[in-house]
């Protein structure tokens, strides 16, 4: 018995309406995916290792007349040095955007002198030095605590840092490098500690980037710059460390 031509029309229709519902469904799941950021690993805990070559001075300030000369004095002879800070880092993922970060640094401060006439006279003795170095070292312990704001969140992103720490002194030295026309003689010796203040507040503050390796590590790179607010001398010269460094590092999540 023959149907008619429009009840086979609709029998026809209605499974290509449902395919083509169903592929509507998926395309919107598609893009909504699409359009939520990239998330980290469920991980909130990270432990990193991070090395940083830094540019190293000081700044000074006398608390007297005779103090302000001094320090005029130190200025035109004293130049930066470079120094290191590495250690273990500890973050929390507060949110996606967000994270605090403390950690246990080693960190070596300080500047140098150098003088190309170290006797106002010239000599052809061979016990008196054509010129004179001494580099001033001082050890830290830091303890830091930031907050990063992360931004762009992709598999590259890039964040703001900024937080306080404190800075545990170990040791204060200086090397002095004695150069003579036929060879060099170096001598470390140790400062006195004495004047030197247990501990100090410091600042620290940069930009950075992070790359994702995997799901649990990941690779930062970030320029910062920090500073001592404290005294770190108990004298009428008040000195404060600052350097310049590139933290280099990888984390990993816990």
């Amino acid at each position: 018995m023959l149907q008619p031509k429009g009840g086979i029309l609709l029998q026809k229709e209605k499974p290509i309406k449902i395919i083509f519902l169903i592929v509507i469904i998926n395309l919107n799941f598609q893009v909504l995916s699409l359009a939520q950021p990239v998330q980290k690993a469920e991980n909130k805990w990270f432990a990193g290792f991070v090395f940083s070559p830094d540019y190293a001075y000081r700044s000074l300030y006398g608390t007297d007349l005779l103090g302000e000369e001094i320090v005029a004095i130190r200025n035109d002879w004293e130049s930066p040095k470079f120094g290191i800070t590495t250690g273990f880092s500890v973050l929390y993922q507060v949110s996606t955007n967000f994270e605090l970060e403390s950690g246990l640094f080693f960190s070596d401060k300080g500047f140098r002198y150098a003088s190309d006439d170290f006797y106002a006279f010239e000599s052809d003795d061979p016990y008196i030095p054509k010129k004179a170095t001494v580099i001033y070292r001082y050890r830290y312990l830091d303890v830091p605590l930031k907050a990063n704001w992360f931004f762009l969140n992709k598999k590259t992103r890039f964040f703001l840092s900024a937080g306080l720490s404190s800075h545990l002194f170990l040791e204060a030295s200086f090397k002095n490098i004695h150069e003579f026309d036929d060879r060099t003689e170096k001598e470390t010796f140790t400062d006195d500690n004495t004047i030197y203040s247990k501990m100090n507040l410091g600042f620290s503050g940069g930009i950075g980037m992070e790359y994702s390796i995997s799901n649990r590590f990941t690779f930062r790179l970030q320029p910062e710059y920090r500073r001592i607010l404290t005294s770190m001398t108990q004298t009428p010269i008040k000195m404060y460390g600052w350097s310049v460094g590139v933290n280099t590092g990888i984390c990993f999540g816990l």
